[in-house]
């Protein structure tokens, strides 16, 4: 059964822009505007009207990006405790909280610390970790200053979390695990460049490519440092992943993407999506893998998707976004970094929620 979806774009939250439906045919016809898939997967107390609302504008580049390598973005939105925390490296770089409800006039967002370039990000349920270049820092939801946590030789290109450790990576060889308030360690040499990193269930997952950037393995150790093995190996280029304790998402460049799923307590892998183009972030929720897609054309259509965690039928949420990088996820609504227009700099970026009402 299909289940006919309305989406509004909304400059404020009582202004829509012009509604773009789903008439229940295929995803991706025609019907003179963006068209959302309104697939069975969805549940039958969601189907309605998705509402996409820009909670801040004018935002300057958007998102967590290493230089090195020329590397994509690296997400760059959590949700902790009922607060946004995002980082942004423009004309004033750095992490910033504001509340997932918006802000009233003149009271937020509020810059949390200054940084020089935001390389990467993650978070956990109590805190987010950004590296600034080479320095790796942890900052508490509680508040307070940012705890150091590690120092790379270059710049930080991968990181992850089990909330006890921060897992890491530069550009070169070695996956480094540093316990919060203890000593760095290296647990294992990366075979190919490291490009790719996140953790399912017990098990630090990444991936290295060769020079080519295109022969891509999939290898992982247990978070304890034991257990080191290669998963797979495949052609064509990777594109990012994440995990939780049930499930691995990733991507495969291989023109479009090829979205996937693993199962962490049997091993099972299922195709997601064949269609992708291009996979940017994921967002696990507990029962979605959300994830944004930067589109073609300049960029400027990009999507939100998702897909439940026991479906292998992705929909489509949301369209039209300028070059979404970065996408989290808390109590069903979907918070998207859009990162703009090349034309304006990438100075007008957005953050976007995405709900159904």
């Amino acid at each position: 059964m299909r289940l006919p979806i309305a989406v509004l774009l909304l400059a404020s939250a009582c202004n829509p822009i012009t509604p773009l439906k789903s008439d229940g045919g295929d995803a991706g016809a025609d019907d003179g505007g963006s068209v959302v898939d309104g697939g069975s997967g969805l549940d039958a107390g969601l189907s309605g009207t998705v509402f996409v609302e820009p909670l801040l504008d004018a935002r300057s580049r958007l998102g967590a990006r290493s230089v090195a390598g020329f590397r994509p973005w690296r997400g760059g939105i959590a949700v902790i405790s009922g607060s946004l925390y995002w980082v942004e490296s423009g004309t004033a770089a750095g992490l910033y909280r504001m509340p997932v409800a918006g802000c009233a006039a003149g009271t937020c967002p509020e810059r949390i610390t200054a940084l020089t370039r935001p390389s990467v990000f993650t978070a956990t349920s109590d805190a987010v970790l950004v590296a600034d270049v080479t320095t790796l820092k942890r900052y508490a939801a509680t508040g307070g200053a940012g705890e150091p946590v590690a120092t790379g030789s270059s710049e930080l290109v991968l990181l992850a979390s089990d909330g006890v450790a921060a897992f890491w990576a530069t550009e070169r060889a070695p996956i480094f695990k540093t316990p919060f308030g203890g000593a760095t360690s290296t647990i294992i040499n990366s075979n190919g460049t490291p490009f790719a990193m996140t953790i399912a269930g017990d098990r630090v997952q990444w991936v290295g490519v060769d020079i080519s950037g295109l022969q891509v393995v999939m290898q992982s150790i247990r978070t304890a440092g034991t257990g080191a093995r290669e998963e797979r190996r495949f052609g064509n280029g990777f594109q990012t992943m994440k995990g939780d304790s049930r499930y691995l998402y990733f991507a495969r460049d291989s023109m479009p993407a090829t979205v996937l799923r693993q199962t962490v307590s049997n091993g099972l892998i299922e195709t997601i999506a064949l269609d992708a183009q291009g996979v940017t972030d994921f967002a696990l929720d507990d029962q979605y893998a959300w994830w944004v897609e930067p589109g073609s054309s300049g960029l400027a259509n990009g999507r939100l998707r998702r897909v439940a965690h026991e479906s292998v039928k992705a929909e489509t949420v949301a369209e039209a976004i300028p070059w979404p990088v970065g996408v989290a996820v808390s109590g069903g609504v979907a918070y998207v970094l859009s990162a703009g227009t090349q034309a304006e700099a990438f100075a007008d970026g957005k953050i976007l929620r995405v709900s159904y009402r």
